[in-house]
């Protein structure tokens, strides 16, 4: 009974963190969302209630991002109107993409700020883990390298970590917390504990509002970080999950990069599952750290298909040819 009156506390107080829905009314004040049908499914990642929502910091933080944006853009000579917006289907992805106009376009209020259209038509090619996945052969490929030998070795010398940590936070979380999973290779896990992907998103938001319990520290935060990012790069870096990945993530790149007025920019709100995607993909370097939120991936495109790739304005990868390798040529110019 004490856990459950805890937990309801904790929902309480992440529930006086989000905006005021009348702030965001006024900041999706012309702003129209193109949506699809996949629209339709949920994605265990999209959260309830309170939880997996932007917070009133959260939103602070993108409309700095926005005017971030802002400079960017006029550094390199384009037009704002030459911008095309894009979110995956996520009620925070779209939040926050609403701070970014108000920072982009005006005084963060939403006042000076356009007519906007976004496409939210192209979820579950922007994320790693659709739910269900898009193709049967990512879902059995992602259960086939998490079986292997090798991963399986390396990943148990972390297990009695994540038991610990999960353990640490038992008080804090829901009874049907566990129960939930996402992430690459790891849903329909049935094992005890949040699973890498989730442990590492919870610690890092207790972290930020110094609500760690006693018996975790900074280093526990940086470890299941670390973890959970090795993990998904190990399965996104097999040559065959890249291949998959690369048929339905790359025509986007293709499509958004170019312009009919000699260049364009697109932005899209999304996650670190997002730019991990690319980064592994592209066969960019690895972050030293997890792309933490607020975290920004460049991919400026030439003319003659070379491209460089900045993840916070630092260079991690480049590449020749177009998108699809040397020798593709498909003259592509212009910004994501």
């Amino acid at each position: 009974m004490f856990l459950v009156s805890l937990s309801v506390l904790y929902s309480e107080f992440w529930s006086s963190q989000l905006p005021d829905p009348e702030h965001i009314r006024r900041l999706a004040d012309g702003v129209t969302v193109k949506r699809g049908q996949e629209s339709k499914t949920v994605h265990a990642a999209s959260g309830s209630g309170c939880w997996g929502k932007l917070t009133s910091a959260g939103l602070l933080q993108m409309v700095d991002l926005g005017r971030t944006f802002s400079e960017i853009v006029s550094s390199r000579g384009y037009d704002p109107s030459d911008v095309r917006w894009v979110s995956t289907d996520f009620q925070r992805t779209l939040e926050s993409l609403l701070g970014v106009l108000a920072g982009f376009y005006g005084d963060g209020d939403g006042d000076g700020q356009p007519q906007v259209e976004v496409d939210a038509t192209r979820t579950s090619r922007l994320i790693p883990d659709p739910q269900p996945r898009l193709t049967e052969a990512q879902a059995e490929l992602e259960g086939e390298l998490v079986r292997t030998p090798d991963f399986k070795s390396w990943d148990s010398h972390r297990e009695a970590d994540r038991i610990r940590l999960s353990d640490s936070l038992s008080h804090l979380l829901s009874p049907s917390a566990s129960s939930v999973s996402f992430g690459v290779g790891e849903e329909g896990s049935s094992t005890v504990g949040l699973q890498w992907a989730k442990l590492s998103e919870v610690l890092k938001c207790l972290e930020t509002r110094g609500l760690l319990p006693p018996t975790v520290g900074p280093e526990d935060v940086s470890l299941a970080s670390a973890h959970a990012a090795a993990r998904w790069f190990k399965i996104l870096e097999s040559p065959r999950m890249k291949s998959l990945l690369r048929e339905s993530a790359l025509p986007l790149l293709e499509g958004w990069s170019g312009g009919s007025r000699g260049g364009q920019v697109t932005i899209v709100s999304a996650h670190d599952s997002t730019i991990i995607m690319y980064l592994a993909i592209l066969g960019c370097r690895r972050p030293k750290v997890w792309p933490g939120y607020g975290a920004y991936m460049e991919i400026e495109v030439g003319e003659d298909g070379g491209y460089e790739v900045k993840l916070n304005g630092e260079v991690v990868g480049e590449g020749g040819g177009g998108f699809g390798g040397e020798g593709d040529d498909n003259g592509l110019k212009g910004e994501l």
